[in-house]
């Protein structure tokens, strides 16, 4: 009796010796070498090679070996699988799939991330589509799969470069990424956009879209899915769909953090504002519209789509549009004194040609993948102001800079968050500077001869009610006119930040402004369509589109860059 409870004693030991091992690589932030492993548990060296083999082949440990590190298994997601069984998490996971697979007629899945790959973990398949690509256990390739892509935007950029530089990224179709920057490019999408597209990446004639679901800590955990035949699942509808994932992603989410209660849609379906002022000149599906300007040599209207991502020319007489695809995320654009346009990009600040030949200029923030540039505009003196942000929406990440004519860069703030602008008075003794992230309106000391700015001030602090301000222009008689996002208004306001007048607009998110027009009594003004559900579209169908309003004021020509 005795020697048997002697034995009960070692295996116990064995067993919570075990487990703290699996504690230390479940409480780690990224996979751990023996090395790391040695250190951290404090046993010795063939105890922990023991320890990680029990552990290895029981499954709830997995070894990488071309990075010869240690990471959780795939056997926890299948005895997640059964707890959420026995407490009826699996019903969010298996209504949502149903919803998807009925709404789209396309397979819908959920997958988790492995090493490099994303393991299929449940799958809703549709009659219409052949089910053999996607069965449950299946690996795939993360950097060319929607769900793989979906989680790996999520990553801290460390993170992602190890994966890159330990694993072979092979290209399956003409349409594969193959390197780090051109996946690093793509992520930034897709944190912005909050779902990934699979364009024929992994096989000819098959199209996805994902968005991953987070945990507690909004740190990915598995992502949703859809997948089918490109000629039934283009790709123009994987981004109508995009809404749709992301929406069953939130509710997934919150449903593990035993959360509820969805808000309610809008009744009424706006198809036109209530005054009838507003009306719509160039109908888009833009994700995020924005950066409009005025031509004044060639009439036309130029903006951007942030995450086209494209520069949009229209002509309002005729309603057309021209559109210059561009290889990455766009912020903001000015044109040029001697013709072109000076763009704000991914990549950095570059000029693009009439022809969309790009030559790069500078890139300030190279050493910050998870920062882009946004909005930007230029001085009476021809400098370029524009300012970058965090795609994660941290604060303080951010900075504003000058451009001069000379293509020198000076940072003029640091520790910037998300801000629109910048605009400046008639006088052009103060510069206008709009902090989004805490729905305010800065008002700057400024210098017209030296470009320095000073005594910042706030010259508006709106209510913290859901919506907040947006892009900025002056009019002549001094007054600021501003858009509110998710406040489906413009509003004007008097240089002593009081607001004198509202016109409202048939879209929720309205961006930013210009005014155009021969007479500069035009108002034109984006708006964007980004992470709006399908029924929130259907409320505002003409979100992305742009409008124009008809002001009894005149505006100001937008200012060209100098160099």
């Amino acid at each position: 009796m005795e020697k048997s409870s002697k034995a009960g004693n070692v295996y116990a030991g064995t067993a919570l010796k075990a487990l703290a091992v699996f504690d230390v690589i479940a409480d780690a932030d990224r996979p751990l070498g023996f090395k790391d492993l040695m250190s951290l548990c404090g046993l010795p060296k063939a105890t922990l090679h023991r320890m990680l083999s029990a552990l290895t082949e029981s499954g709830l440990v997995q070894y990488d070996p071309s990075a010869r590190t240690y990471w959780l298994g795939m056997r926890l997601v299948d005895l997640a699988g059964r707890i959420w069984e026995r407490i009826d998490f699996s019903g969010a996971f298996t209504r949502e799939l149903e919803n998807l697979r009925k709404l789209t007629g396309v397979n819908a899945y959920i997958v988790a991330l492995e090493g490099f790959q994303v393991a299929y973990i449940d799958e809703r398949g549709s009659l219409q589509e052949v089910r053999l690509y996607y069965m449950r256990g299946r690996r795939q390739p993360a950097y060319c799969t929607a769900g793989g892509k979906a989680i790996l935007a999520c990553l801290d950029p460390s993170e992602l470069r190890r994966l890159v530089g330990v694993h072979a990224m092979t290209a399956y179709t003409p349409r594969t990424i193959t390197d780090l920057p051109a996946l690093q490019h793509e992520l930034g999408l897709v944190r912005e956009r909050q779902y990934a597209v699979e364009d024929q990446e992994l096989e000819a004639g098959q199209n996805a879209a994902a968005a991953a679901i987070l945990d507690h800590r909004n740190q990915p955990i598995a992502a949703i899915g859809i997948a089918g035949a490109a000629d039934r699942l283009s790709v123009a509808r994987c981004h109508e769909l995009g809404p749709e994932l992301i929406a069953a992603a939130n509710r997934i989410t919150t449903a593990l953090r035993h959360l509820g209660g969805h808000p309610e849609a809008e009744p009424v379906r706006m198809n036109r504002t209530h005054d009838n002022q507003m009306s719509c000149v160039f109908p888009s599906t833009s994700f995020i519209g924005d950066s409009p300007l005025w031509c004044d040599r060639t009439n036309r209207l130029y903006w951007v789509d942030i995450l086209g991502p494209a520069i949009h020319i229209g002509n309002p007489q005729t309603g057309t549009v021209t559109t210059m695809p561009l290889p990455g995320l766009v912020g903001s654009i000015a044109l040029r004194k001697d013709g072109g346009i000076l763009a704000a990009l991914q990549i950095g600040l570059a000029f693009i040609s009439d022809r969309g030949e790009i030559t790069p200029i500078a890139n300030p923030e190279a050493a910050k993948p998870q920062n882009r540039f946004n909005d930007g505009k230029c001085d009476a003196s021809g400098r370029f102001w524009v300012s970058t942000m965090s795609m994660q929406r941290e604060p303080g990440q951010g900075a504003l800079y000058r451009l001069d004519p000379d293509l020198s860069l000076k940072t003029m703030e640091t520790g910037v968050s998300v801000c629109n602008g910048p605009e400046w008075n008639v006088a052009g003794d103060r510069m206008y500077l709009v902090d989004n992230f805490r729905s305010r309106i800065l008002s700057y000391r400024y210098d017209v001869a030296s470009g320095d700015i000073s005594d910042p001030s706030v010259l508006v602090q709106f209510p913290d009610n859901g919506a907040v301000p947006g892009g900025i222009a002056v009019d002549k008689d001094d007054h600021l006119w501003i858009p509110m996002w998710d406040g489906k208004e413009v509003l004007r306001i008097t240089p002593q930040g009081e607001i004198n007048a509202r016109f409202s607009i048939p879209v929720l998110r309205p961006t930013s402004l210009a005014f155009g027009g021969s007479d500069l009594k035009t108002l034109f003004v984006t708006s964007s369509r980004i992470r709006m559900s399908a029924t929130e579209l259907d409320i505002w169908p003409l979100s992305g589109s742009v409008f124009k309003l008809d002001v009894a004021v005149e505006g100001r020509p937008q200012a060209k860059f100098a160099g």
